[in-house]
Formats: structure tokens, C-alpha cells, sequence
């Protein structure tokens, strides 16, 4: 279905409206919009609880120290909405949680007994992006975000959670996706973090928890420079992800206490669990028209 048709016919099920003076990119719910994501997000949210994720809340701005920290600053400066103010601080609407998350973990020191340690938060976020598509992609989106800080032994367990956590929503959802395994190029490996053995071990376990939860995928050589990564796509749509990030928590400077009670980094594992609510209001038009599925109907 054409983006323009999604975007029609959620303007006609009076689910959600792109409103000139408010601007384009920044989609506004209506009642039945904002009563459908909130039964989603719920359902994502009270599956994570069970499965002893930590809710917490940060602040939607903060200083740019912290995008300096993870040195990501000059290569999304461009995509931040800076916001002026009367001070020198040079302040950013944030957009995305993982850094927020780190900050949250090293308030406190962790031995290799409390790990996995696994935060979630449910937050808009905001990315000044140039190609506007009505609610697929916008500059304000709403995700459910979850930061998993992982013994290096223990990968895989966390992977095959929250894989297992996703695929009970997306089962729910009634839809049918695509999940490819993002894997370095290794004819450039001068510019990737990590070590080889870290590549490999990582998305060995990458492969085998797809394999163990029955899911088919695909490969390519496409992965970011700091970590591989798991994409779902429903059709062509990229729909949520599981990145392992081998660089922040270097960054930022966060450490457990192992066994023999060294200080050790642990790994970090960041996902989305239906990626943005408005990107999944659109795939559901999509998948359904008007015919959305009955838990969903208000």
C-alpha cells in the first residue's frame, strides 16, 4: 500500500492527522489513534516486567556532553533539533535512549551476580529527518526501548529474551516479518570497533538464537561500525531492531565486577521491541485497512 493511502485511510478511521500549522513530521493521535498504541504499548510493556526489565524515565532534553561522551555528536549533529535558551548550555531534544540508559548504570556498581541488568522506557524522541513520510517516518516518534547490560558469557540468553519478547507481540500483531542479520564488511575492518573475535562470537549468537526460536533470515555486510545487528522489516518497511554495541560501554566507562573480582566491561545489547508506535500504526493499516484486529478495536 502507497504511504499516501496509509496516511488517507488513518485520516478517515479518525485514527491519527498530519496538521499544517502544527508541521509536517510531527504526526498528532486522536482519541481511537492514542487508545490503540496505548493497548500496544501496554501489552509490550507488561511483557517486559515479566520478564524483569526496570522501567525508568529520562528527560527529553539535555546537554550535547552526552552525545560527546558516546562521540556520536558530529555524525548526528545534523540530524538534532538544537534548542535555543537564554544560556551558553547548548541544549538537544534527544533522539534515542541508549546513552540516557548508560548514564543510569553507572550510578551504581554491579558484580557479575546482578547482570543481566535491563532497563526499558517508553519515550518520544525526535531526529530532524529530511524525508518526510507522513506517519511512517516523521521527526517525533514514539518508541519502547530496552538496554540490556550483558555478562560477555551470557549473550545469547538475552538475545533469545528478547527475541522470544518480540515474537510474542509481533504473533499477537498477526504479522508476518522478515529478520536480517547485519554483519561487518571485512574487506574494511580498520573501520569497524571491536575485535574479530567479538564480530564473530557475536553474531555466531546472533545466528543460533534466530535458529533456536524457528526464525528464517537473512545476512548481509551492512552492520554499523560500533556492533552488529539484528533488522526486522515487515514487506520492505524496517519495522524494529536487537543492536549488540561493542563501543558505548567503553565510552562511558561502565564496568562490572567478575568472578574473580576484576573490573570488566559488559556487553550492551539495545532493541526496539515494535520499533516507533506511529511507523507500526502505518504497518497495521497496511496489513489490515480497516479491518484492524478485534483486541485492538475501541
Amino acid at each position: 500500500m502507497k504511504i499516501s493511502e496509509i496516511n488517507k485511510i488513518g485520516k478517515e478511521l479518525e485514527l491519527f492527522e498530519i496538521i499544517d500549522c502544527i508541521g509536517k513530521g510531527f504526526p498528532v493521535f486522536l482519541p481511537k489513534g492514542e487508545i490503540i498504541i496505548r493497548k500496544i504499548q501496554n501489552e509490550v510493556e507488561d511483557k517486559l516486567l515479566l520478564n524483569n526489565f526496570k522501567p525508568v524515565k529520562t528527560p527529553c532534553l539535555s546537554n550535547a556532553d552526552i552525545y560527546k561522551i558516546e562521540d556520536r555528536f558530529i555524525s548526528q549533529k545534523d540530524r538534532l533539533f538544537r534548542v535555543e535558551n537564554n544560556s551558553e548550555e547548548k541544549l538537544y531534544l534527544k533522539p534515542y535512549l541508549s546513552p540516557f540508559h548508560c548514564c543510569i548504570y553507572k550510578q551504581n556498581q554491579y558484580s557479575y551476580k546482578n547482570l543481566p541488568v535491563k532497563f526499558f522506557e517508553t519515550s518520544e524522541v525526535f531526529r530532524n529527518e529530511k524525508d518526510i513520510k507522513g506517519i511512517i517516518k516523521s521527526r517525533q516518534f514514539t518508541v519502547t526501548e530496552c538496554s540490556m547490560f550483558v555478562n560477555p558469557a551470557e549473550i545469547i540468553n538475552s538475545l533469545n529474551e528478547i527475541i522470544s519478547i518480540q515474537k510474542e507481540i509481533i504473533d499477537k500483531l498477526g504479522l508476518q516479518i522478515k529478520y536480517e542479520v547485519e554483519n561487518w564488511d571485512n574487506t574494511k575492518k580498520e573501520e569497524y570497533i571491536g575485535t574479530i573475535d567479538e564480530w564473530n562470537i557475536a553474531v555466531d549468537n546472533m545466528r543460533k538464537s534466530l535458529i533456536q526460536n524457528n526464525l528464517n533470515f537473512t545476512e548481509n555486510n551492512k552492520a554499523p561500525m560500533y556492533g552488529p545487528m539484528i533488522k526486522l522489516f515487515y514487506n520492505d518497511n524496517y519495522f524494529a531492531k536487537i543492536q549488540i554495541d561493542f563501543e558505548i560501554t567503553h565510552r562511558f566507562d561502565i564496568k562490572f565486577h567478575n568472578k574473580d573480582n576484576q573490573e570488566e566491561y559488559p556487553k550492551y545489547i539495545q532493541s526496539t521491541i515494535v520499533g516507533s508506535y506511529e511507523n507500526l500504526i502505518g504497518i497495521l493499516i497496511d496489513k489490515y485497512n480497516e479491518n484492524l484486529p478485534k483486541w485492538l478495536k475501541t
